[in-house]
């Protein structure tokens, strides 16, 4: 099994060759703007929601498309959100 990789991704720096998170990921990203949000990255959607704490149905005004977004890096790793199951 590959080791997870974990990017920090500046678009400002490779605008052409931006990569995503895994679909559903928890990210910490930031908008043209420059405004800092927390959410999960939707592939369906090809966009980053923020996640508002009430849990609810997206809200179209906390759904930033893939293009609006210029900073992003994982919150958790992205492997134990897939499922797997640390043994201490």
């Amino acid at each position: 099994m590959l080791a997870p990789i974990f990017i920090k991704y500046d678009h400002q720096i490779n605008q052409k060759a931006m990569l995503y998170p895994y679909d559903q990921s928890s990210v910490l990203f930031k908008d043209k703007e420059g405004i800092s949000r927390e959410g999960k990255y939707v592939l369906s959607m090809q966009a980053f929601v923020e996640i508002l704490g009430d849990e609810g149905p997206e809200d179209c005004s906390n759904v930033y498309p893939e293009a609006d977004i210029v900073q992003w890096e994982y919150l958790e790793n992205p492997e134990k959100e897939a499922g797997s199951i640390e043994v201490l």
